[in-house]
């Protein structure tokens, strides 16, 4: 039976573009212009142009802190940059970004000195990207994770309260936005990744700066987060809920003038990677080392990025997800490229321009399969994808959790210490206790079990309903009531460790550090008359921190006869 979803080409294709997030040598992309337009790509996001927050983009060279600044036309790299940016925009390919990485750990929030010097980092990034023809910046803050959590030590040895560094964050957000429009203030600004669901309490107040920002001035770019936590789900109708259900996250919390505002000029664009397959290489004790290709071809070598330009999924299921990303984002999609994937540059072409030597490899066989998906863009007509498109577009509630099986609220605590790995079996209070009313001693200070909503998502982001940060792990509980014996299955997904503990009982537990999708581990289980009681355990190495949890039957269908509450009896 063929199960694939009903796809015919948008009508409006260019209402949402599909942005590569790739790093092909400036002048060999000059010279290419119209393949990337072939291919069907409305442009780059390109991290190499300004590689850091402490890097002056006007320098000869922005990896040098003491090479000349130089503004205008008498700085050859800018000129290599606009000539660029003129040939793509000239062949369509006209929504181009420079990516500034956050690599390097930022300065103390309290230094003015240091923060005035960002902002004015900030200020000649922006006069550079408008005066090479670049549509805005994206700002890219998830390598410093660790800083963006308030556990970090740092933090902790200070004596600064933890409100009062939260405050510095969002003022040092905003002082940047304000840099950047000050010199363009028609920029759009992108934001990656989805920090404000996935990381640490000062990534949170980072992007809420840059917000405020945004709204007070009214500026008409916008902003426009880019999740990577979709780039491997599989699964079409949960890329389209997990965009949505981002959307409206800011739309039901922001106060009243940033939610018009995001609504009229915001939005979430999707990532996918469908092409660079990728795998984690790990040590004996699960942590990972590397990235490694298809066992059967790379064996467990760490490769280079782009050395396997294979699919990390099927031609026809990216296919499916990017039309699915294409529903829930209002402006853009975008693809992240793991090395030279989506090119092949020929002998003569590698020693004109330079570059990865990897980039003379073949492409993966069906190269041009996934080259169609991107060129002749897509939508999927059901009812699901439509209601999602019409809830976008027009910032309303549709109700994705409807008939999976999922719990609509949980009881949370947290967090609690995983530092070296030690969470996953060390016994906090909630195991030991599991009462909603109890308080216990958690990493900062005491905790108490507080009631959340299950995001439109289904993805339970306990970054956001806990705290952020790295090396930390938390609980969710729920009980589960029947009127008679129910045999079912519990379909959960975790980023990263998890454990189900059922009525007192651990029944099953992953620990390793990987992405949270849904219905990943199955758990076959038995309900008994009265009240089960499941309580999970979910512990966080770095990036995202969360859990997926549905109850349904063997069929993957939602059991009519459990059900859910978080009502202490």
């Amino acid at each position: 039976m063929d199960t694939r979803l009903p796809l015919s080409a948008d009508p409006v294709p260019d209402r949402v573009r599909t942005l590569l997030f790739a790093t092909p040598p400036i002048d060999y992309v000059a010279e290419t212009a119209q393949y990337w337009s072939e291919l069907g790509f409305g442009g780059f996001l390109r991290p190499d142009i300004i590689p850091g927050w402490q890097c002056d983009a006007w320098s000869l060279d922005p990896k040098d802190p003491h090479s000349q600044h130089v503004v205008g036309e008498e700085n050859p790299r800018f000129r290599s940059i606009r000539d660029m940016v003129y040939r793509l925009n000239d062949v369509g390919v006209r929504d181009n970004f420079i990516v500034v990485p956050f690599i390097k750990e930022l300065p103390d929030w309290f230094d003015d000195a240091e923060w005035s010097r960002i902002a004015r980092n900030f200020e000649h990034a922006a006069l550079f990207a408008r005066e090479a023809g670049f549509a805005g910046l994206a700002l890219d803050d998830e390598y410093i994770e660790d800083q963006l959590g308030l556990n970090w030590p740092g933090y902790r040895a200070s004596g600064i309260s933890l409100d009062a560094i939260r405050g510095k964050a969002r003022q040092r957000g905003r002082e940047i936005q304000h840099a950047m429009l000050s010199t363009f203030p028609t920029m759009t600004t992108l934001h990656l990744p989805e920090t404000f669901s996935i990381e640490g309490d000062l990534a949170k107040e980072l992007f809420y700066g840059y917000l405020d920002v945004l709204v007070e001035e009214e500026a008409p770019g916008g902003m426009h987060v880019l999740p990577e936590s979709t780039y491997f789900m599989q699964q079409a109708e949960w890329v389209a809920r997990y965009g949505y259900g981002l959307d409206r996250i800011l739309i039901d919390t922001l106060p009243s003038k940033a939610k018009a505002y995001w609504s009229r000029c915001c939005g979430i664009g999707l990532g996918l990677s469908p092409l660079g397959y990728l795998r984690f290489i790990r040590d004996e004790n699960g942590r990972r080392l590397g990235y490694g290709g298809r066992p059967e071809v790379f064996g467990d070598r760490i490769l280079e990025a782009g050395e396997d330009k294979s699919g990390n999924y099927s031609a026809e299921v990216f296919a499916e997800t990017h039309a699915a990303a294409r529903t829930a984002s209002r402006r853009y999609v975008w693809v992240f490229s793991g090395g030279p994937v989506w090119w092949r540059m020929s002998s003569e072409q590698h020693a004109r321009y330079g570059g990865s030597s990897i980039a003379t490899l073949p492409l993966t066989d069906d190269f041009a399969d996934y080259v169609e998906t991107v060129r002749v863009p897509k939508i999927i007509d059901t009812p699901f994808y439509q209601s999602i498109d019409t809830a976008v577009r027009n910032s309303s509630t549709f109700d994705t959790l409807e008939g999976l099986g999922m719990p609509r609220k949980w009881l949370v605590t947290g967090p609690f210490t995983n530092e070296n790995g030690v969470g996953y079996e060390r016994v906090f209070g909630p195991e030991a206790d599991p009462n909603p009313t109890a308080e216990y001693d958690g990493l900062f200070s005491s905790v108490r079990w507080n009631a959340v909503d299950t995001p439109l998502s289904g993805y339970v982001d306990l970054s956001r309903l806990i705290a952020g940060g790295t090396d930390i792990c938390g609980y969710a509980l729920i009980w589960i009531e029947c009127t008679e014996p129910v045999d079912a299955v519990l379909r959960f997904g975790s980023d990263d460790s998890g454990r189900i503990r059922l009525n007192g009982q651990w029944i099953h537990g992953v620990d390793t550090e990987r992405i949270g999708f849904p219905d990943e581990d199955t758990v076959p289980v038995r309900f008994e008359v009265g009240r089960n009681e499941v309580l999970l355990k979910v512990c966080n190495y770095r990036g995202g921190w969360g859990f997926y949890f549905r109850v349904t039957d063997t069929e993957g269908n939602e059991i009519p006869r459990v059900h859910f509450t978080t009502e202490w009896k």
